[in-house]
C-alpha cells in the first residue's frame, strides 16, 4: 500500500496491521472446522456453516456485499465503474489432516487484500469479488472442484449424484444446505482475471 503525504511508519504499522489480522483469523477461522479433534471442514456440513457465517462478518467488515450461486460458493463483492469482474479467493473446505492454512490462507489474503485496496483507493475501475468455493476439496466427494465447476459452467448431473461414505448424494446434501435448486449452473459471466494464493503442501515447490 501506498498514499501520498502518510508518513512510512505509518503505512508499515498499517501492514503489520493486515498481516496480524489475517494470522489472527486464521486461527479464529480453524476453530469452526474442529471435527472429531482435527481441523477438517466438509462441504455443506456444520463446520461449514459456521465458517460460512464468520466469513460473511469479515466480508461485510470490509465494505463488500455477499451472496450465494446455486451450489453455495460464497462471493463478497464491490462493485465497479466498467463491467467486468476480477475474482480472487480459495475454497473454503479442507482435506483430512490439511491443517489450519489449507484454503484459509488464501481466502482470508483476499479477504485482508480487497478490503484493504477498498480503504485506500475507493471504489474500483473493474468489479471486485472475493469467492469461497465449495467442495474443491476431494473430502466428501471424490470428483472435487465442485465450486470451480460451477463457475465455468461445466458441472455435471453424473457430479452431484456422487454420494459420500454415508451415502448421501452431493445434489442431496447441497439441497438440504438450502442451495441447489434443481437447476444446474450456468458459467458465470464477465470474469476477466482470477487470482488464488494457495499453500504448497507437498515438496515439489520447494525442491524446484
Amino acid at each position: 500500500m501506498s498514499q501520498k503525504g502518510v508518513p512510512p511508519e505509518i503505512m508499515r504499522e498499517e501492514v503489520r496491521s493486515e498481516i496480524r489480522w489475517i494470522t489472527d483469523a486464521i486461527d479464529i477461522f480453524a476453530e469452526t472446522s474442529v471435527r472429531k479433534g482435527e481441523y477438517w471442514r466438509t462441504s455443506f456440513s456444520e463446520e461449514d456453516q459456521r465458517g460460512v457465517e464468520l466469513l460473511k462478518t469479515w466480508l461485510h467488515e470490509r465494505n463488500m456485499t455477499t451472496y450465494f450461486d446455486c451450489v453455495g460458493n460464497l462471493f463478497g463483492r464491490i462493485e465497479g465503474e466498467e463491467p467486468g469482474i476480477i475474482l480472487t479467493g480459495c475454497h473454503r473446505d479442507t482435506v483430512r489432516h490439511g491443517g489450519k492454512y489449507d484454503g484459509s490462507l488464501g481466502l482470508l489474503s483476499s479477504i485482508c487484500a480487497v478490503g484493504a485496496l477498498y480503504k485506500e483507493l475507493g471504489k474500483p475501475r473493474k468489479t471486485v469479488e472475493v469467492v469461497a468455493t465449495v467442495a474443491e476439496s476431494r473430502s466428501r466427494f471424490i470428483s472435487g472442484y465442485t465450486g470451480s465447476r460451477a463457475i465455468a459452467g461445466i458441472l455435471t448431473e453424473e457430479q452431484l449424484a456422487e454420494l459420500d461414505e454415508d451415502g448421501i448424494s452431493q445434489k442431496q446434501a447441497m439441497t438440504d444446505a438450502g442451495y441447489y435448486k434443481g437447476v444446474l449452473p450456468t458459467k458465470k459471466e464477465n470474469v476477466e482475471r482470477y487470482l488464488e494464493l494457495d499453500i504448497e503442501q507437498g515438496a515439489v515447490m520447494e525442491r524446484a
